[in-house]
């Protein structure tokens, strides 16, 4: 997956666009890619590798979408099975990106038990580039609390569904709105006078507290 690819899951189903303006920001960045030596034969403890307690998991897999978070060296998931399964078999893995305000680790499946990965880092160090921030709607209109930090979103009568590694109240939450954001970090490179996104990154989920 080159690094001009901007997020774009799979099954991430559609939704309102944000009305949020875009300023665009001056950032330092560092990007370091891995090849399949690096990564391979075990993608999900090579990932844990970088984690740490803060970040967020967004695992995109054959059988599905789901969340996790980040510990010291560790990856979580409000079900441990779902731990097991990834690392047990890794085959089913599409793509994954841990992340926080700070950095994101991006790892990607590019044929069967073949993978890269890239890092890129916010930070004085590294290369100029001019950058915006997007935040994305997901879905979300009612809060059902669970155990451990983690929260399960509802949306509509269809009851579409995830589990996020949020600890959210459903006192807080406003009746039908969708309160909750994935933050994106495009960065810019010109070409011809025009600027356009080279590769972007997740940096936060959060609850809007505007919405």
């Amino acid at each position: 997956m080159p690094y001009g690819n901007t997020y774009s899951p799979r099954r991430r189903m559609p939704m309102p666009p944000t009305r949020d303006l875009r300023t665009i920001q001056d950032t330092w960045v560092q990007v370091t890619p891995f090849e399949d030596t690096e990564i391979a034969p075990e993608p999900m403890t090579w990932l844990a590798g970088w984690a740490r307690p803060g970040m967020f998991l967004l695992l995109h897999a054959d059988d599905g979408v789901l969340w996790g978070r980040g510990a010291a060296h560790a990856l979580e998931f409000s079900d441990a099975a779902l731990h097991t399964r990834y690392t047990q078999y890794p085959v089913l893995i599409q793509m994954a990106r841990l992340f926080d305000q700070t950095e994101e680790i991006f790892l990607w499946r590019i044929d069967e038990g073949k993978w890269r990965a890239r890092r890129v880092v916010d930070g004085a160090d590294g290369e100029r580039m001019p950058s915006f921030d997007e935040p994305q709607v997901l879905w979300g209109t009612r809060v059902e609390p669970l155990n451990h930090g983690f929260s399960r979103m509802v949306d509509g009568k269809e009851g579409l569904m995830h589990i996020v590694p949020l600890a959210l109240s459903t006192d807080d939450w406003k009746k039908d709105r969708r309160q909750l954001r994935l933050d994106v970090r495009h960065y810019l490179i010109e070409e011809q006078g025009w600027l356009r996104v080279h590769f972007s990154r997740l940096f936060n989920l959060r609850k809007e507290t505007n919405a």
